[in-house]
């Protein structure tokens, strides 16, 4: 059997990398991707997703990856050889969509890179540090780098706001600021003092919208504990999905709902 032109050009990449081809007419509207578990194309113009699985990775891409790894840890700063949202695979591409979000958004609004020798989305969490997050399915899904603890988004200057939101990842983080509230992902379900003094910090009400099961729960009455030393109000969205999920009218409607509890 001939093998397809698209995986051909697929093998020529190292584990992570990708490149634009023609798939369905003369244009490069198709990117072709090597990543750890086969071959992948993906065309924006059909929309037609292949995969060709090739096995488990080798021992030495194994080895490389971890070496780019603790390079991260050390420096804590997202490397130079690291691209754009754009040019990174699709699993980037498809994991960032989900969130409602573009590739370039990602990019040029949260600065958010592909970085393929370690094979993560890196996201920097201001000055401190970087989140680098797996979308190859595997473990863990978060390493954190640096001192920085949580990853917070400021209110809309238009919109002064003396709430605060707080989520558990990333994305979420971003669609409720997008829907113009301001916001802290734990990044977990960690509250330390430190992290308690940020959260509080020019709020008088706290809206904790965790996650619908177990964990999210526990992690609410964490939240409630580690403000007890603050003047603040702690509220609660219970959601059966993440905010990420839904669109900026629901995330305003319910984060209103519970910010005006306060003055009632």
């Amino acid at each position: 059997m001939t093998t397809p032109y698209w995986i051909k050009e697929a093998k020529k990449l190292r584990v992570g990398g990708s490149r634009k081809i023609a798939h369905c007419g003369a244009d490069r509207s198709a990117i072709v991707s090597h990543t750890d578990r086969g071959y992948t194309l993906f065309c924006f113009r059909c929309k037609e997703p292949l995969f060709e699985p090739h096995g488990e990775r080798g021992i030495r891409e194994i080895i490389a990856t971890r070496r780019e790894i603790g390079q991260l840890e050390r420096c804590a700063a997202i490397p130079d050889d690291a691209v754009a949202m754009v040019e990174g695979p699709p699993a980037a591409h498809m994991w960032v969509l989900a969130g409602g979000l573009t590739p370039e958004d990602a990019t040029d609004v949260y600065g958010m890179k592909w970085h393929e020798a370690s094979r993560k989305v890196l996201i920097p969490l201001g000055d401190t540090g970087i989140l680098a997050r797996d979308v190859h399915s595997y473990s863990p899904k978060y390493r954190m780098f640096g001192s920085a603890k949580f990853y917070r988004l400021g209110e809309d200057p238009k919109r002064p706001s003396d709430a605060v939101v707080v989520v558990e990842d990333i994305l979420s983080a971003i669609a409720v600021n997008r829907a113009g509230w301001p916001v802290v992902a734990l990044l977990g379900t960690n509250i330390n003092p430190g992290v308690a003094a940020a959260i509080a910090s020019g709020a008088r009400v706290v809206i904790g919208w965790l996650d619908g099961d177990k964990a999210g729960d526990r992690a609410r009455t964490m939240l409630i504990k580690a403000l007890r030393l603050h003047p603040v109000r702690v509220m609660n969205i219970k959601t059966e999905l993440d905010p990420k999920c839904y669109h900026r009218a629901q995330i305003n409607e319910w984060v209103e709902l519970r910010a005006r509890r306060w003055d009632d």
